[in-house]
């Protein structure tokens, strides 16, 4: 009973974070908490009348695409790739935002879209695959660049665009970009060129036969092929925030937990 919970506690502010990032084989349980469950926050913010909302989305939204080597602003059209449901769903998420947003501008909505997120003790199928791999794979030779966002700067943002008053979208990663060559030189090994083919199939038949070690997600393939790299320069410029870790640094503090 959402709106009951909120008219009695009576916030300021909510904040939802609720969301299924693990790769997930139950797409029906996954879209229930991903899209049914935030379509019923919106719905008791609404009927509670809570004056601010602010919701985790992803720089997946923007989708891989050789054009995001160039860092997308907010303003940057959404084309996350429909394969990779975790992308997907999110995309379905700012669709409902943007529609919620235009009915009731009384409430001041606003979200976050951060790079991958590292930190100490963080634990995902994405730490999974950079912290156990025995070399880095190049699909068909690119070397993509990644932004890696360490979480206490995604926690401080997150503040900050809600002391700011902000609303709409907010890019959350700093400028600097890893490739997958410096990562592989940060993690001691060698970083191996193979066609872009063979690995998405490798990959699909690895996920379809549920093999152990590597559990990588339809779809998750072509964000290691192509970039989908942001520009934060909104969250600096309207909410006064700066990074406290650059992408060496928060990719460095996963490796340390290694």
């Amino acid at each position: 009973d959402l709106r009951g919970l909120f008219e009695r506690f009576v916030p300021d502010v909510v904040v939802h974070l609720a969301y299924i990032v693990e790769p997930c084989r139950d797409l029906r349980r996954m879209r229930t908490v991903n899209i049914t469950g935030t379509e019923r926050i919106l719905a008791a913010v609404a009927r509670a009348r809570i004056p601010r909302l602010l919701v985790s989305s992803s720089a997946t939204v923007y989708g891989p695409w050789p054009e995001h080597a160039v860092a997308c602003t907010e303003e940057a059209p959404l084309r996350p790739l429909p394969s990779f449901t975790y992308a997907a769903h999110k995309g379905e998420v700012e669709a409902m935002l943007a529609a919620f947003t235009a009915g009731r501008p009384d409430i001041a909505v606003a979200w976050t879209r951060p790079g991958i997120v590292c930190g100490p003790g963080e634990k995902n199928f994405l730490s999974d695959i950079f912290l156990t791999v025995p070399f880095m794979v190049l699909p068909g030779g690119r070397d993509t660049p990644l932004q890696f966002v360490h979480a206490d700067d995604l926690a401080a943002a997150t503040l900050a665009i809600l002391d700011a008053g902000g609303r709409g979208p907010f890019n959350v990663a700093p400028s600097d970009a890893l490739t997958q060559r410096d990562l592989a030189a940060m993690m001691g090994i060698r970083a191996v060129s193979l066609p872009a083919g063979l690995i998405r199939a490798a990959a699909s038949a690895w996920w379809t036969l549920r093999l152990p070690w590597i559990r990588t997600p339809p779809g998750l393939t072509a964000y290691l092929a192509n970039p989908w790299l942001v520009d934060s320069s909104r969250l600096m410029r309207e909410c006064g925030f700066s990074f406290a870790h650059t992408s060496r640094e928060a990719f460095a503090t996963l490796l340390s937990k290694a």
